[in-house]
């Protein structure tokens, strides 16, 4: 197969064995590609053989979705099918569309009200709790994480840091009794195009700060990690 178009590192079109015009998904499949260029099957993660109406949103898409957006999407449709759903391809563009429409709500300010909160605190109320004391963990975490980075002058220095939660328990001493609490993992890493990133080697004096702090101030974590894997192989964010 060759390319016909580049899309993104992530999307090209082209012509299948069969002869039809598709447009194929994959990790990496249009990095420094160009149109005509030979494309890797191994990379072929998705085929779309998508017409008319459909088609033409599709391929507008493409062209403007930012790489990270339809990574995402890759990586929850991905997620769907080991669970035994199947997606269909008007159910990607969908997802697509709703991924890259959140983003733009966020970086304007504009908040959305979730009409179905009320329901899932009342029918779900332990998973509810659960959920919100994770986010509640992680959002203290992360603002020692980057407040941190600012204070020693190195926020501006790396592409993307945060801290994630690890939700596996771990056995720790806290006082003078043992503990099962979560781990939370920092990952600091700098990237041209999010196709490939490179782990940032920090201070250790920041390091030791952050884990000090975290371990002493956020309740429900007794183990504080650094991320040093580079992508590939590993992804930038935690799944």
């Amino acid at each position: 197969m060759r390319s016909i178009k580049i899309f993104n590192n992530n999307a090209v079109s082209t012509v299948m064995p069969d002869g039809r015009e598709a447009i194929v998904l994959g990790r990496g499949i249009g990095f420094n590609k160009r149109p005509g260029d030979p494309i890797s099957e191994e990379l072929v993660e998705k085929v779309y053989y998508v017409q008319d109406e459909m088609q033409t949103k599709f391929l507008q898409m493409l062209q403007d979705v930012r790489p990270d957006v339809l990574e995402a999407a890759e990586r929850i449709i991905a997620a769907a099918e080991k669970d035994g759903f199947s997606m269909s391809n008007q159910a990607t563009i969908s997802l697509i569309d709703h991924i890259s429409f959140a983003i733009e709500r966020q970086s304007g300010g504009v908040s959305l009200p979730n009409l179905l909160l009320s329901e899932t605190r009342l029918l779900y109320r332990r998973e509810f709790d659960l959920g919100r004391r994770a986010l509640d963990i992680i959002r203290e975490c992360d603002a020692i994480f980057i407040g941190n980075l600012k204070k020693y002058g190195w926020y501006d220095k790396v592409w993307q840091a945060y801290a994630g939660l690890i939700p596996v328990k771990t056995v720790g001493v806290k006082g003078d009794e043992r503990s099962y609490e979560w781990a939370t993992n920092l990952r600091a890493i700098v990237s041209e195009d999010a196709m490939t990133a490179d782990w940032v080697e920090l201070p250790p004096a920041l390091l030791r700060e952050t884990s000090n702090r975290i371990l002493n101030e956020v309740k429900g974590i007794n183990r504080v990690l650094y991320d040093i894997s580079t992508k590939p192989p590993a992804s930038i964010e935690w799944e």
